[in-house]
């Protein structure tokens, strides 16, 4: 038996959910489609067995049981997801802190600034130093200073 495109359509033929007009095209095609007939036929023998099962009466106390594991496996649900949290948060404190004690362990020794750029940041452009190295970087503070006149 081969798969008919329409055979989607038999739920709403069944269902009387076409119009007249489309209706008639797909009861048409039901002569000549084996696949599409079976299918309306199963939704039918569905649709009756559906309608004449008998309902059952579940007693209270059934009932309340079963509310009370919903509420009972909720709990549970939101334990669960709080425990895998709680884990994923002390993972990600202790990747941090052996990161940052790692960090502190291969700290490379401060880089020595020389006396020179000391002298730039520290010294007054008023005051000129005596040592050589150090006029070099109160000449730059001298020459950049707003107060040379040629900015």
């Amino acid at each position: 038996m081969s798969v008919c495109e329409k055979v989607e359509q038999a739920a709403r033929y069944h269902d009387g959910e076409m119009s007249p007009a489309e209706r008639t095209l797909f009861a048409a095609h039901l002569e000549k489609c084996e696949t599409c007939r079976l299918e309306v036929e199963w939704l039918r023998r569905l649709s009756h067995f559906l309608g004449t099962a008998r309902s059952i009466d579940v007693p209270a106390r059934l009932c309340d049981r079963l509310h009370a594991n919903i509420a009972e496996w909720r709990a549970r649900a939101v334990m669960r997801t709080a425990e895998v949290l709680a884990v994923a948060a002390a993972l990600a404190l202790a990747i941090c802190a052996g990161w940052l004690w790692r960090a502190q362990s291969v700290r490379e020794s401060p880089v020595e600034i020389p006396a020179w750029e000391m002298s730039a940041i520290s010294l007054r452009p008023e005051t000129a130093p005596a040592a050589p190295e150090q006029q070099i970087g109160w000449w730059i503070v001298r020459d950049l200073s707003a107060e040379n006149g040629h900015d």
